[in-house]
């Protein structure tokens, strides 16, 4: 279970986060489901949006960075229209904006993207991500979840729609 996977390496305020984090995933019917060994995934509509990893990033039994967590948002979690996000929460997305950096992981050079009308160039294939995320990064993480499920929603509506005329 999900939430067993977190009390292993977190404690403090990373552990109080991630519980929280967790709790509002399964309110709101998103369902992390284990994706490896130290990571689970969020889906919407059966796309991969985010990926929750915890403690170290190697597969090495018993070696944990203790500590640590970091949610990687993908770029399926963008829409074109993620308007209603504020000024200050863009920013908090454009500075934890992953760069590629030739780290063997198939992406290289990178992706060119746009998140909010700002375009980057070689942006890595994992997208986003908050390392121990705080309170303003949970809430944009958050608030991004929300929006991907309506405009997913929206988007379904529309194409039934299309389909009958």
């Amino acid at each position: 279970m999900f939430e067993d996977g977190i009390a292993k390496p977190l404690e403090g305020d990373n552990l109080r986060n991630a519980l929280d984090f967790a709790a509002w995933l399964r309110a709101n019917k998103f369902t992390p489901s284990w994706a490896s060994w130290n990571c689970y995934k969020v889906n919407i509509n059966g796309k991969c949006v985010c990926g929750i990893h915890l403690g170290c990033g190697e597969v090495i039994p018993d070696m944990w960075l203790t500590n640590y967590w970091h949610l990687g948002l993908g770029h399926r979690l963008f829409n074109h229209d993620n308007t209603s996000l504020s000024d200050r929460e863009k920013e908090i997305v454009w500075s934890n904006l992953k760069i590629c950096n030739g780290c063997g992981a198939g992406c290289w050079p990178g992706h060119p993207r746009t998140y909010f009308g700002k375009k980057f160039e070689r942006v890595c294939g994992a997208g986003v991500e908050f390392w121990n995320p705080g309170a303003e990064e949970m809430e944009v993480a958050k608030k991004l979840f929300l929006m991907k499920r309506e405009y997913d929603k929206n988007k379904k509506t529309v194409e039934s729609q299309n389909k009958r005329a």
